[in-house]
């Protein structure tokens, strides 16, 4: 079964040298620091709302999809990769879903560890099922089915920039419709910041019952 819009996704991107993946994927990418390469899997089930996409909460206000990183010394590839970590946080297998074989789109980020600045790519496929129920890894605190327009409260923040970018991509795919961005300005002032990312996280909770965090990891939780 096959979507019925191919998608010609947008990448971000970063000065420096050129660089190909394996998956066919180029990106710019600055030659000293130290690149880590991710992979994963953007899932969803459609309702007479719309369709719902599975986001995963880790703590500390950070929602995001199904990913994890590529094992480079296995030669593994990202799509192998976006499938093993989404069996492993979800518990969904590849018989759980239809892909959509003409998508696939990237996050690109840069942050700083141990004083040193790393660039980190995330390679996103897409993918649906009819599954309402998961089984979360120990790494997650809970999990929710979230409408575009509500993704866009829980992906608040600068932080969270490059998530709204592969949903809005991901919902323009799936339902061949150009999506309204979320174009209100992000204050960088931390304490103004905060305050809005907790308002605005508490008004979804408030709306739509997402209080699925601090859950036994086990169990399992919908909407």
């Amino acid at each position: 079964m096959m979507f019925r819009k191919k998608y010609s996704s947008s990448y971000t991107k970063h000065h420096g040298h050129q660089r190909s993946l394996k998956n066919g994927l180029r990106y710019h990418w600055d030659e000293s620091m130290e690149q880590r390469v991710s992979s994963g899997i953007i899932v969803y089930r459609e309702t007479t709302e719309g369709p719902r996409f599975l986001t995963l909460y880790y703590g500390h206000n950070y929602w995001t999809f199904p990913r994890g990183k590529i094992d480079v010394e296995k030669e593994e590839k990202s799509f192998e990769a976006a499938l093993r970590e989404t069996r492993e946080e979800t518990g969904l297998t590849r018989n759980d879903f239809i892909l959509a074989d003409s998508f696939k789109t990237r996050e690109d980020w840069v942050f700083t560890q141990n004083n040193k600045k790393i660039h980190r790519t995330v390679i996103f496929y897409l993918a649906k099922t009819d599954k309402r129920y998961i089984r979360l890894s120990d790494e997650h605190q809970g999990y929710c089915w979230l409408l575009y327009r509500e993704a866009l409260k829980i992906f608040c923040g600068e932080r969270h920039s490059e998530n709204r970018k592969v949903i809005r991509q991901a919902y323009e795919y799936i339902t061949g419709q150009r999506a309204i961005a979320d174009k209100r300005p992000w204050r960088s002032k931390k304490g103004v910041h905060e305050k809005n990312e907790i308002a605005q996280k508490n008004n979804v909770h408030r709306q739509n019952d997402v209080v699925v965090p601090k859950q036994p990891p086990a169990q399992f939780h919908t909407l």
